[in-house]
């Protein structure tokens, strides 16, 4: 069985600047922070570059986020490589890596349900700011991080395993009430593929049934006190005003775009938290926004910061720094039992997993080793899907043994390419993580009674494919995701990892000093699983 390495998760160092906090439950002492940034479009991993610049402060409904750990996700680097300029413009300088886990820090106005301290994993996409020692994130888009996720593992979490879970729900993959279906996921060793793996398969019936429920607990939700303007100025004046994070400056650059920098720390507004971060988790489209790919989409400011809580503060991001502000509506309560680089992964990933499934029978995971197709395996054998996923040779044994993927594909052979099942099956639904593939490949592959596929990447050729069969009322469709992040599924997934249910395979792992060397990794592709910057981790 393949083992994912772990020795370079990016982690996130708070000893060089242990003056800028004088308790866990304290704001941020310091004014700047570390960080790394790019400065324009390109450059890749050498565009990268570490600065101070000033500590993110969380604006109205935003926390705060002392990072401990990012993920990097391949959207990270093909936003920094210009890929979805037209799309997201991106302002520079920008700070990468959406997936975000730590502790808050301090929260914007309006922010409720939060106290100083607690582990959290949150999503700021596509904004980013995970590369450094803070990030701001939605509250909205923050969730607790329970100590049974690491916060590794709750980086990993966001972009990922949501991506899994809403592409199981938009390919009908029987999360819902529907009749069980057989599911492929390819590239089912990766992020999002090995999520929506193990999400079919967390329940012993032949489908699941999500209910969310309020929850009180200290794991689950948050509870913080009503602060007065007074007592939260007064506790500004002692706290610090800048912080460590990376960011980049304009479009292109890659890892050589972004620059470590002393900036001012966030401050929450109405509807936020400012989250003092653990760990930010890198995302495809955190390089993707530094790459102009977005920006027809996502016009961006620049410097820009890509990506105990967990929390989504997408598409602002902020993670790769000491504090990130999130909306409290996606800001969660981490549990001890998550980590926070394994909560900083959930977000995106895992998110976009999970988005992408719903009520389905044979499931095709494509990249099923990637950051949301290893979330998306996962997710579709939770629903008891029959999954089908491709992947790179290495992986095999990793997506079938460790994620529980019914078949796994080598993606470079004949049968591979075509997709063609090794049992003779055809696809319901296609939760597609990899690259642009020919439709006449989708086309052939589905059952003949129909089915969708789900692109996670969708181009302009793809695009209008999806339009015209949507006003041809096609059978077999192609769907783009579109990741909308919500708090209960951020809240459901880090219960998941709680219970051992949802697994996050970390990569690597890297101190935010060596976040160039994360994102270059993400823009290279082939990582099996999630990539972590860690705010507490050392060289």
């Amino acid at each position: 069985m393949h083992t994912p390495r772990t020795d370079h998760l990016l982690r996130f160092d708070h000893t060089a600047a242990a003056a800028m906090a004088t308790t866990p439950s304290s704001p941020p002492s310091a004014t700047t922070m570390r960080a790394v940034q790019y400065d324009g479009y390109g450059g890749g991993a050498e565009g990268l570059k570490h600065v101070e610049v000033p500590i993110p402060v969380p604006k109205k409904g935003e926390v705060l986020i002392k990072m401990e750990a990012a993920s990097i996700n391949p959207i990270d680097w093909k936003i920094q490589s210009g890929i979805l300029r037209p799309f997201l413009p991106w302002k520079f300088p920008s700070i990468p890596a959406c997936d975000l886990a730590g502790e808050v820090a301090a929260v914007g106005g309006g922010v409720s349900g939060f106290e100083l301290g607690d582990k959290v994993i949150a999503i700021n996409f596509p904004s980013g700011g995970g590369f450094a020692e803070y990030a701001v994130a939605q509250a909205s888009l923050t969730v607790a991080r329970p100590p049974e996720v690491s916060a590794a593992e709750g980086a990993c979490l966001p972009l990922a395993a949501v991506t899994a879970l809403q592409a199981l729900r938009a390919a009908g993959a029987g999360l819902d009430d529907a009749p069980p279906k057989n599911v492929l996921v390819t590239a089912a060793s990766g992020g999002v593929g090995h999520f929506a793996k193990r999400l079919t398969s967390i329940h012993d019936t032949n489908h699941i049934n999500i209910n969310i429920a309020t929850q009180t607990t200290k794991n689950t939700s948050f509870s913080i006190s009503s602060l007065s303007l007074f007592a939260m100025a007064a506790a500004a004046d002692a706290a610090p005003k800048t912080m460590r994070a990376v960011q980049y400056d304009k479009y292109g650059g890659g890892a050589e775009g972004l620059k470590h920098v002393e900036v001012p720390i966030p401050s929450p507004k109405e509807g936020e938290v400012l989250i003092k971060m653990e760990a930010a988790s890198i995302n495809p489209i955190d390089w993707k926004i530094q790459k102009g790919m977005l920006r027809l989409f996502l016009p961006k400011k620049f410097p820009f910061i890509p990506d105990k809580v967990i929390s989504m503060s997408f598409p602002n991001c902020g993670g790769l720094a000491e504090y990130a502000v999130a909306p409290a509506s996606l800001t969660v309560a981490r549990p001890p039992e998550v980590s926070a680089a394994e909560g900083a992964s959930l977000p995106a990933a895992a998110g976009s997993a999970l988005q992408q499934l719903k009520a389905a029978g044979n499931v095709l995971v494509t990249a099923a080793s990637g950051g949301v197709g290893h979330y998306a395996v996962q997710l579709a054998k939770l629903a008891g899907l029959h999954v089908t996923a491709t992947c790179g040779a290495r992986n095999l044994a990793f997506v079938r043994d460790g994620l529980g993927a019914d078949e796994a594909l080598d993606y470079r052979t004949p049968d591979g390419a075509a997709l063609r099942s090794p049992s003779g099956r055809r696809y319901d639904a296609v939760a597609h993580c990899a690259p642009p593939a020919p439709w006449p490949v989708f086309r052939d592959a589905l059952a003949d009674a129909g089915g969708v596929v789900v692109d996670l990447t969708p181009g302009v050729a793809a695009t209008v494919r999806s339009f015209l069969h949507r006003v041809t009322f096609s059978k077999k469709r192609l769907v783009p995701l579109i990741l909308i992040p919500k708090e209960e599924e951020m809240e459901w997934l880090v219960d998941m990892a709680k219970q051992g249910k949802l697994k996050t395979t970390i990569d690597s792992k890297y101190p935010l000093s060596r976040a160039q060397e994360a994102w270059a990794k993400s823009m290279e592709g082939h990582a099996t699983g999630k990539i972590v910057v860690e705010m507490g981790g050392t060289e």
